[in-house]
């Protein structure tokens, strides 16, 4: 048998099943605690929870079953994905390039048909769905549930959110002009002194004139259903900023050593299992509210500072990082 000829997508399926089934058993056996496991690795048909006044029709409620992560199948681009192909296998062996390349080939030399009544039906429903200016159609905090809002309660909330003035403050358009210019005065102090290169201050200051959004996802486990603020990260003026000090950081933290720090759910297990408490005690969890809105920048400052020094960072460096960490 010729190893290298590309494996089936049939017996692969299988094969990832297997070997997860058997690690799913062993984890059961070792740490004692239940888990369910589905054969199917399908798409997750998901809850539609109607909380508007608009009623869904069963061809609307079908549709927004398949989740929100559903799209609509389209013609591929074969120039579009033949390129990103060749650039994502550069570095794979020579064999391994044959196999990915045979695979797509064949996959692209098939035939597409075009439009169904059935798809041409879905795009207008989507379309319908889309127009519907009254409602809000989104996904709930837990669960793979669609949740459907009128969309004045879902501004409602919002702004009953963002009105919690121990938690939130607004920005207005001199505050924010000022924090962009200190921003910007920062880095360029820090590119002449050399402590980041000219490449990297353009990254951190080509955003700087767009701002992130917030929105809310309904927590419909709980009483009201109340929203939980996300914040769109990827679109701040920051975020090239975090990603470079997630890149210097992330390897400084895996080889330290914090006992007070749970990384998985084994190491949960492997910690209560080691703990005798009395039979009188009782276990109990605490919810905080706006947990890292609410810690002080200075305890955050404070403790960088302590954790770079345990981990011999020069001080040159260590000042570099602290002062980026004010803007990130």
């Amino acid at each position: 048998m010729d190893t290298d000829l590309p494996v089936s997508p049939t017996l692969k399926k299988k094969t990832i099943l297997d070997r997860h089934h058997k690690k799913l058993l062993f984890w059961k056996k070792k740490y004692a605690f239940r888990y369910t496991f589905s054969r199917d690795l399908g798409p997750k048909s998901s809850t539609v929870i109607n909380l508007s006044s608009h009623t869904l029709s069963p061809s609307e409620t079908s549709l927004l079953g398949k989740g929100l992560k559903y799209r609509i199948p389209s013609n591929p681009n074969p120039p579009v994905i033949i390129s990103a192909i060749e650039s994502s296998i550069k570095s794979f062996k020579l064999q391994e390039k044959f196999s990915i390349r045979s695979m797509v080939a064949k996959n692209l030399s098939r035939p597409f048909l075009p439009p169904s009544n059935h798809l041409e039906n879905t795009i207008t429903l989507l379309k319908k769905l889309k127009l519907h200016k009254s409602i809000v159609i989104t996904r709930s905090d837990k669960g793979a549930n669609t949740v459907i809002l009128n969309q004045d309660s879902y501004i409602s909330k919002m702004h009953n959110l963002l009105g919690d003035d121990t938690t939130f403050s607004p920005i207005t358009d001199q505050i924010s002009l000022s924090v962009v210019k200190d921003f910007r005065t920062s880095l360029l102090r820090l590119k002449k002194s050399k402590n980041i290169s000219p490449e990297e201050y353009i990254s951190f200051t080509s955003n700087l004139h767009s701002s992130a959004y917030i929105y809310g996802l309904p927590k419909v486990h709980k009483p009201k259903v109340p929203l939980r603020p996300i914040i769109a990260y990827h679109l701040s003026p920051a975020y090239p900023l975090a990603k470079y000090l997630s890149s210097f950081l992330s390897p400084l933290l895996t080889n330290y050593n914090n006992t007070l720090s749970i990384n998985s759910t084994p190491h949960f297990i492997n910690e209560l299992t080691a703990l005798k408490p009395d039979p009188a005690f009782t276990m109990c969890s605490f919810d905080v509210t706006s947990l890292y809105l609410c810690i002080p920048h200075e305890l955050i400052t404070d403790s960088l500072i302590h954790f770079l020094q345990s981990q011999n960072v020069d001080t040159h460096t260590s000042s570099t990082i602290v002062k980026l960490t004010k803007y990130a």
